[in-house]
């Protein structure tokens, strides 16, 4: 992937006519990531992208209690389906406090130049694509051009602003009916064999296996 999320990178750069210092990379986190977890992926993207003079920062989304709730159940597999189930019905809402913080933050870095991807895994692309569009929906307006959206993983059935988003074969996320078709098959580095042997719910891993 750290392939790919350079060329995306290099290419929003160079769309934008942007210099490296104006450019802003964003991790947006799903459920039940810890803070220390989420800026721990964090960090870890800013080292796979290896560029100095890019900004990183993190958009942390609190766990809504409809998903906490479903951490009753010990058998995790379990935990994924009863997830996509709530989401298919979509029986909760991406309403949250810290949404507005991450809109109004993502309004002054654009009116001060900078150009903004935001890369959202799991539930985390619900908040980046309602972010997108309380941003777009606000007064004054503000040029949107800037402002781009890769989903990893996601459970949603589309990217705001038609971004790109990696998906692979095993993430357990395809089960959610509503969901983007995988479309990166896992291959060994080495042989470039596809992979198997690992279970859908490892396969989702951020950084286990997205990086």
């Amino acid at each position: 992937m750290r392939i790919i999320i350079l060329l995306l990178v290099s290419s929003f750069v160079h769309a934008q006519q942007c210099e490296p210092e104006e450019f802003r990379v964003v991790f947006s986190n799903g459920e039940l990531t810890t803070p220390k977890q989420a800026f721990t992926a964090m960090n870890e993207l800013a080292l796979n992208l290896a560029s100095e003079d890019i900004t990183y920062d993190l958009a942390y989304n609190y766990s809504n209690d409809a998903f906490i709730k479903l951490l009753q159940t010990s058998d995790q597999r379990l935990w994924y389906i009863n997830l996509a189930k709530l989401v298919y019905n979509w029986q909760y809402k991406v309403n949250t406090p810290e949404l507005n913080q991450h809109v109004e933050k993502y309004r002054e870095a654009i009116l001060h130049g900078q150009k903004i991807l935001i890369i959202s895994h799991s539930q985390g692309n619900f908040y980046t694509n309602l972010a997108r569009q309380m941003l777009s929906n606000q007064k004054p307006t503000i040029t949107m051009k800037g402002f781009g959206i890769f989903g990893v993983a996601t459970p949603a059935s589309h990217v705001g602003g038609n971004g790109n988003y990696l998906t692979n074969h095993l993430d357990i996320i395809t089960s959610i009916p509503s969901s983007l078709p995988a479309n990166w098959t896992l291959k060994q580095i080495g042989s470039g064999k596809i992979v198997d042997q690992i279970g859908s719910i490892p396969a989702h891993s951020f950084s286990g296996t997205y990086l």
